[in-house]
């Protein structure tokens, strides 16, 4: 999905960031640059950093035991001096709900075929609005260019190639003083994204891509911890693209992490207002 950075000043903005803020990695693996056999090409390069990515997050064999995914996380605004709690969840195959914990709360969701946002009392939760999103919407989009847990934390998704993403090497960059190897992503739909791993340990440094405008959105992860039975980059710094001299700049934290928690299906279903 991709991770816009919204300006905090409509309601609903705010659940444009946290679709996609989130990137996982799990489990340090080994240190040392990744070696790739004489003559590779571009793409067996990519798929050899992405699969040594994927040991680090702990393995297939774990991945594919994971029904769902709870992450409880934290957005402040630098230039406001404010900020507000997040609560994500996720369960097989698809189905992804978002609360952004705000006055009113702001939610936002997949059931598996329709995206939808909504808008609820905090203390009573009765629904004040509710609506199914446009399909061609961003977010819309978003949820079905990647349907699997990695949606909702922001990696690459793993099966990317049952999902017609191709990856290729686009060569090597100088991230905080550090080698990083670039990966460029491309969905079927043409869409962009660019991460840069490091290349000592494999660990997710950055990602930029644009948006419907064309606009450049980019994040950077450090303070990796270990959080539920996976490791994960604590810390992202989101920053969007520099527009009328503004720019909107989002420290996102990820506080607690859970995985295979019971979630009723129920919990991704568009929630309706009272007639």
């Amino acid at each position: 999905m991709i991770g816009l950075i919204p300006g905090g000043r409509r309601p609903l903005k705010p659940l444009i960031i946290a679709a996609t803020c989130f990137v996982l990695a799990v489990f340090v693996f080994s240190a040392g640059t990744i070696r790739i056999a004489a003559g590779a090409s571009a793409t067996d390069e990519a798929d050899e950093i992405l699969l040594r990515y994927a040991k680090i997050v702990g393995g297939r064999a774990d991945l594919d035991r994971l029904e769902t995914m709870v992450v409880k996380a934290t957005y402040f605004y630098p230039q406001k001096g404010d900020g507000y709690e997040a609560m994500f969840y996720w369960k097989r195959p698809n189905l992804t709900r978002a609360e952004f914990r705000q006055k009113p709360l702001q939610v936002m969701g997949y059931d598996g075929e329709k995206a939808w946002v909504a808008s609820l009392d905090p203390d009573t939760k009765a629904v004040l609005k509710s609506a199914d999103m446009p399909e061609a919407s961003p977010l819309a989009v978003n949820f079905k260019r990647s349907p699997g847990f990695e949606s909702l934390i922001g990696v690459p998704p793993f099966d990317y190639k049952k999902l017609g993403i191709t990856a290729v090497v686009a060569g090597m960059e100088m991230v905080d003083g550090a080698k990083a190897q670039k990966i460029r992503l491309t969905w079927p739909d043409g869409h962009e994204k660019n991460l840069c791993f490091d290349a000592d340990n494999g660990y997710l440094v950055c990602e930029d891509q644009k948006d419907s405008k064309g606009l450049v959105h980019t994040s950077s992860f450090s303070d990796y911890r270990a959080m539920g039975g996976l490791f994960v980059p604590c810390f992202r710094l989101n920053k969007g693209p520099l527009v009328n001299g503004e720019q909107i700049v989002v420290e996102q934290k990820i506080v607690e992490l859970k995985m295979n928690e019971p979630l009723a299906d129920t919990l991704f279903i568009r929630p309706e207002t009272k007639k």
